[in-house]
């Protein structure tokens, strides 16, 4: 079983298995809650802004959300957003998570 990946690998046969259906549910749970803004903090990095994020009152759990600021800090923890300390800013990582943003920001 190795060995066919190893293969794949040495002849370019790469696939993507981001599998986009869970991706999708979690991400449009979270972007209901629409907390101060959150949907349209989105979109804007949609259009690949980057949006500031407070990570300071994150509460480390799943159910504990008061604000955006958790939601997206949520979403950073998962690797559904990318963060940069130095600006302190969120911002969509790559083209798989913008697909599956694009959808839900459609709806």
């Amino acid at each position: 079983m190795c060995g066919q990946y190893y293969l794949q690998v040495l002849n370019h046969v790469l696939f993507n298995y981001w599998t986009s259906t869970e991706t999708y549910e979690a991400l449009k749970v979270y972007m209901e809650m629409d907390f101060d803004g959150l949907r349209s903090d989105i979109v804007r990095m949609l259009g690949g802004e980057r949006v500031r994020v407070s990570t300071l009152g994150f509460k480390n759990d799943m159910k504990s959300f008061e604000t955006k600021d958790d939601v997206l800090t949520l979403l950073i923890h998962l690797g559904y957003l990318g963060y940069d300390s130095g600006s302190r800013e969120a911002f969509i990582p790559n083209k798989e998570i913008m697909g599956d943003f694009e959808l839900l920001a459609a709806k």
